[in-house]
């Protein structure tokens, strides 16, 4: 028991730090309860005091002030690593303050703020203050105590009170009313007021008890004196829950007690924010005192003018004279002049970048003459003082003296250029002498040579070999006394290396050759010298590249021959002329003034000149000038290389309209039109001005390429290209996107505009066409979609401009057509129903329905036509006036037109077999299919393997297929008949036959279209027609076939004109394959 006791204590009771303060707060807190239990247990009678407004006046001024207090010292007194929760503290009382003093302004008695001073309006301001005081206390006490993640954050804070301040002012200024009642004159403090107080009490209770949990443990921040204020808060809200009226007893000291919190509040943060820092600064220095009097070097500070401020030295021997001598003077006086400078110089450049290391100066100290090497730093001054400087001086003499020995010993040694030897004039040539560096050198140690193990021999390159020997054995036998050659060396890391070997021959006295003593010298760096040095002369006068090399005025002084080939004029010529001789006068005077801005900085420029040759022509290059330096730095020259990229230009100039343009009209292309329509729909975004796009598309643009060549309906396109730019102003935009298809931009055209100039270009379009010795005619249908109602960006205007031409093409062609949003629903029916019909096959959705043809005389079935269905999952029966032309469009009809194909005649032939008698099986053809080129290579196949004969197949071709192409129709018909195909027309009448080519059609049939026969019980043109086709067919040796009968009036009518056969639902309705064997088995073929 007692342990769990002594550790609950140990969990609860505040860590040692918290404890000095803590007593002084538990003090003050403790006496400021005893009053107030005192004074709640036992109320003196209390009355109304006297004076009560100057007395509250004075009390919130107070409080006001030391709210700004808090918020100044809070505000300003921030280092970089202090908490934000003294920000947070800082800003909220200064929203508090500013409440409090509108709280004071609203009291009843003082004159109207803004709206009439009133207590209910003074109380608002009042609990508002007290709630964000409550509140921002809180997070204080939650809050780790840590700074900021950015500055933005301590703006954000502040403007964060400011809005809540601002919101609660206008709330309380100007629609009270929406807030409930504090106060009444006739019973006091409402239930409201009373309990808004014990929740403030509350929440500074639970704050407090949060400090307290939180001095558990040793803290960057005087929870206690929080703590403290917290409470004393909580007993001023206390009292304010029992004053009966605005000025008695009770108001007044719940503002003293208000008042007591926000001094301790500011103490606070003084003591955080002054004190704690003083207090830092105070160990930091004392800390910083003893580091400093661990340091062996010598200290200063200075100011930027040189002047001794401070010093520190732990060995005043190190110093060049007594510090009463050197402090209050400037270095200049104290110093050599150029010990000075050299010290001068540091200071200045740590002035500049901050700090300076490694400068070095010798000085006469009474210790002696001692090397100091300075390192310096800018001391942190405050705003406005003149900049100070720490020098550190640190005695390098011993450092200084080994550095000097070392480098003697290298320059003697190691730097040496030359190798000495001394070898016998023997075999092998054996050496007796030579110098150490050879290691350096060469890479052999020199008694390697010396002892024999490596001779001399080794050195030599191999295939100079021989030619060294000669030349020593040619001057020892002329008596030579010495002589020099080049030859090449290996070293010992296998490097090749360029010597020059001057030798001497030491004879004795009877002319005998004793030995040889030489000296060595690598001329590897030289030879390779010479080598570039020629490879550059040879670059340069066989490069591909202008190179030009002028003096400092740009008079030429030498130019390669590629520069006579390029300009077409010589050295000679151009040699102390300008440039100049060169302008063509294109190039901008901006690049003159760029190159000679560059060039006069001593930078390297690079940039293109358009000049002019010798001959006058012009050609573009590309230069790139440097200045020549000497090794001094000094510009001599400048050298410009110089490439002739016309060519290239050019070609970037074509890839480039390649790229932008359509080739065949010189139109902008896609490309280049997504660029314009995006500016466009910038500028009519930001001006709010409609825009105008439109879709145009050729009528039957295809038959002139089918029969007068695809080179007559390019010269078409450009005609009319030339047409449309010069009918639309100069900020529309006409592009081509392919074939025949063209789309105009008219930014800042309303609708009606737009209407307006699609009937003018439906005329410029129709106009005549004069095309070699044709004379052409073609119309144009027109989408118009606008922006910003059709669509915001290109990508919608474009599909539904294109939606609207397809419609103006379904409703005549020649004509415009604006956008409505039920086209997008019919092109979305569209897209549905093309991918769908690209798998109708492969799923078995597609099947062939069969309409049984009868003998007008005798009602047998002597035929079936073939009808094509589609039943899709989810889409339902599909019409074919639907799905056909999408079929065509797609390119699916051939697929779908075989499979058609195959499945009637398989089907006749299963019919046949089964004992139905023989009849005809009539088959659409499709324009497409009617096109292919192996149409009746493909009916002969299939019949051959399917097993029927083909005088049981008729293919029918609509009229207008035939006539669309009547030569070719023939050849093709021509064809079929020869493989003993029936052809018959297909509703017949509703083209524009000509009977001269009807009469060469192989077919044996006509099909007269339903629509004459629908009202011809009715309507005497339609009999007439029908009457005419009759007799026509019969003329022509022609068989007739009528669709679409329905009644029996309609039967006997074509029966009476002598038409051969009916199909209709007067008897029966297309049917499935059972249906219709059932059906002809019930009419006893």
């Amino acid at each position: 028991m007692i342990s769990t006791i002594t550790r609950l204590n140990s969990m609860l009771m505040p860590h040692s730090s918290h404890r000095p303060t803590l007593l002084h707060v538990f003090t003050v807190v403790v006496l400021l309860a005893l009053v107030l239990l005192g004074i709640w247990i036992d109320p003196p009678i209390l009355h109304d005091v006297a004076g009560y407004l100057p007395l509250h006046i004075f009390l919130e001024t107070i409080a006001i002030v030391v709210s700004m207090l808090i918020f100044a010292v809070g505000w300003n007194a921030q280092g970089r690593e202090q908490s934000g929760s003294v920000i947070l503290l800082a800003c909220a009382f200064f929203g508090i303050g500013l409440l409090d003093f509108m709280h004071v302004l609203s009291y009843k008695g003082m004159p109207d703020f803004v709206t009439p001073s009133d207590p209910e309006k003074g109380l608002a301001f009042w609990l508002a203050a007290r709630l964000m005081a409550s509140i921002v206390l809180l997070v204080v006490a939650i809050r780790p105590w840590r700074p900021f993640a950015s500055v933005a954050s301590k703006y954000i804070s502040f403007a964060t009170v400011i809005a809540v301040t601002a919101c609660a002012s206008w709330l309380f200024l100007f629609h009270l009313d929406w807030m409930p009642r504090t106060f009444l004159p006739e019973q006091g403090l409402t239930l409201f007021k009373v309990n808004f107080e014990y929740a403030l009490i509350l929440l500074n209770v639970v704050t407090a008890l949060v400090f307290w949990l939180r001095m558990r443990e040793p803290l960057p921040f005087n929870a206690a004196l929080l703590m403290g204020a917290v409470l004393i808060m909580a007993m001023s809200e206390f009292l304010f829950t029992l004053y009966a009226t605005m000025t008695d007893m009770f108001n007044v000291l719940g503002h003293v007690y208000k008042v007591a919190a926000y001094m301790i509040l500011y103490r606070a943060v003084v003591v955080e924010n002054i004190e704690h820092p003083y207090n830092q600064l105070r160990e930091s220095k004392s800390q910083l005192l003893a580091t400093m009097n661990a340091i062996p070097d010598l200290l200063f500070e200075i100011d930027s003018s040189g002047r001794y401020l401070d010093y520190r030295a732990v060995n005043t021997g190190l110093l060049a004279i007594s510090p009463d001598n050197f402090m209050g003077k400037t270095i200049f006086d104290v110093l050599p002049a150029d010990t000075a400078e050299i010290t001068m110089s540091a200071v200045r450049e740590a002035a500049e970048i901050g700090y300076s290391h490694g400068k070095q100066i010798e000085l006469n100290v009474p210790d002696g003459k001692r090397w100091f090497e300075l390192s310096v730093s800018v001391k942190h001054t405050t705003t406005g003082q003149l900049p100070r400087f720490i020098v550190l001086s640190r005695d390098i003499t011993e450092r200084k003296h080994s550095e000097v020995r070392l480098q003697m010993a290298n320059t003697l040694v190691e730097n040496s250029p030359t190798v000495l030897f001394r070898w016998k004039a023997e075999a092998g040539w054996p050496v007796e002498f030579v110098s150490e560096n050879i290691l350096q050198q060469f890479g052999y140690k020199a008694d390697d040579l010396m002892s024999g193990k490596v001779p001399f021999t080794a050195l030599v390159h191999p295939e100079d070999l021989e030619r060294v020997g000669e030349e020593v054995a040619r001057h020892a036998t002329e008596g030579a006394v010495r002589f020099a050659q080049e030859y090449r060396v290996v070293t010992a890391d296998g490097r090749v290396r360029w010597i020059e070997d001057l030798t001497s021959i030491e004879r004795d006295g009877n002319g005998e050759i004793l030995h040889y003593e030489g000296v060595v010298l690598d001329k590897t760096e030289r030879r390779l010298a010479e080598y570039s040095l020629l490879k550059l002369s040879q670059a340069v006068e066989q490069s591909p590249n202008t190179i030009v090399i002028s003096d400092l005025d740009a008079n030429i002084e030498y130019a390669n021959p590629s520069f006579t080939r390029v300009t077409g004029y010589t050295l000679d010529e151009v040699r102390g002329m300008n440039p100049r001789l060169l302008h063509s006068g294109k190039t901008p005077r901006e690049v003159y003034d760029d190159m000679w801005a560059h060039l006069t900085r001593g930078e390297n420029w690079k940039g293109e000149f358009i000049n002019r040759r010798k001959d006058g022509t012009e050609y573009t290059e590309m230069v790139w000038i440097s200045p020549v330096r000497q090794p001094d730095g000094t510009v001599t020259n400048y050298l410009a290389i110089k490439e002739d990229v016309t060519e290239k230009r050019e070609a970037e100039g074509r890839i480039a309209k390649l790229a932008h343009f359509d080739q065949l009209t010189e139109l902008p292309n896609r490309a280049l039109l997504n660029e314009h329509v995006r500016h466009d729909i910038s500028v009519a975004l930001r001006n709010n001005l409609q825009m105008a796009v439109m879709f145009l598309d050729l009528d039957h643009f295809k038959n002139i390429n089918d029969t007068l060549g695809h080179s007559i309906g390019d010269l078409l396109l450009i005609q009319l290209a030339k047409r449309l730019k010069a009918a639309v102003r100069e900020q529309d935009t006409v592009s081509r996107l392919g074939g025949d298809e063209f789309v105009l931009i008219f930014p800042g055209t309303t609708s009606g505009n737009a209407a307006h100039l699609a009937g003018k270009i439906l005329e410029v379009v129709a106009e005549p066409y004069e095309i070699m010795q044709h004379e052409l005619i073609v119309t144009a249908s027109i989408g118009i979609a606008m922006y910003p109602g059709d669509g915001e960006d290109f990508e919608a205007l474009s599909k539904n401009s294109d939606a609207a031409m397809y419609r103006a093409k379904h409703d005549g062609r020649n004509s415009f057509r604006f956008f409505a949003p039920e086209m997008q629903l019919h092109s979305a029916r569209m897209l549905l129903l093309d991918n769908a019909l690209r798998h109708a096959l492969s799923r078995n959705e597609l099947h062939v329905h069969y309409q049984p043809q009868v003998s007008i005389l005798d009602g047998r079935v002597i035929g079936a036509e073939a009808l094509l269905r589609w039943a899709h999952p989810a889409l339902g029966m599909v019409s074919p006036a639907e799905f056909i032309p999408i079929a065509e469009n797609s390119g699916q009809m051939l697929a779908i037109g075989e499979w058609v194909l195959r499945s009637a005649v398989k089907q006749l032939k299963t019919w046949m077999d089964s004992g139905l008698p023989p009849m005809i099986m009539a088959v659409n053809l499709s324009a497409v299919q009617f096109r292919h080129p192996n149409l009746p290579e493909l009916v002969s196949r299939i019949l051959l393997e399917e097993g029927l004969a083909p005088q049981y197949l008729e293919l029918e071709l609509t009229e207008s297929v035939a006539m669309d192409d009547p030569q070719g129709a023939i050849t093709v018909m021509n064809d079929l008949h020869a493989r003993g195909v029936r052809m018959s027309i297909d509703d017949f009448g509703t083209g524009f036959s000509s009977l001269s080519q009807l009469k060469k059609f192989k077919v044996y049939k006509l099909k007269i279209d339903q629509s004459f026969v629908r009202d011809i019980a009715s309507d005497a043109d339609d009999r007439a027609i029908v009457t005419a086709i009759i007799n026509m067919a019969k003329s022509l040796g022609f068989q007739t076939i009528a669709e679409g009968v329905e009644t029996e009036g309609q039967l006997d009518y074509l029966r009476e004109q002598g038409c051969h056969e009916v199909q209709g639902y007067h008897f029966s309705k297309p049917l499935s394959a059972p249906q219709f064997e059932a059906f002809a088995r019930a009419r006893k073929l």
